[in-house]
């Protein structure tokens, strides 16, 4: 999923773009993920949100790739979290305000 601008982005005159991934798990080593989330972040996705799915071992490991997010970046997002959509939504939001607002 990507969210592309919103009324504030446009109203400072930016669009930003926010990728959302729901993982199972990481199935390189997290330099080399790293590597590929820098890129993300120089083609210009603006923040990049991952979500651990059931049964991953080690959800903190996922956020090492993340960036651009807001305040509450130390919680790890699970789909096992009650309310998940609405926690992915402030995350989002918290971003692209995080962004206009940097």
């Amino acid at each position: 999923m990507v969210v592309r601008g919103c009324r504030w982005c446009r109203f400072y005159g930016s669009i930003a773009s926010v990728l959302v991934i729901f993982s199972d798990g990481l199935d390189e080593d997290v330099m080399t993920l790293e590597n590929e989330s820098e890129k993300l972040r120089q083609s210009g996705i603006s923040s990049l949100l991952i979500v651990a799915l059931e049964g991953v071992r080690n959800a903190a490991q996922l956020q090492m790739v993340e960036f651009g997010r807001g305040f509450g970046y130390k919680l790890p997002l699970s789909i096992g979290m009650p309310s998940i959509g609405n926690t992915i939504l402030k995350q989002i939001v918290s971003c692209l305000c995080f962004i206009v607002t940097e």
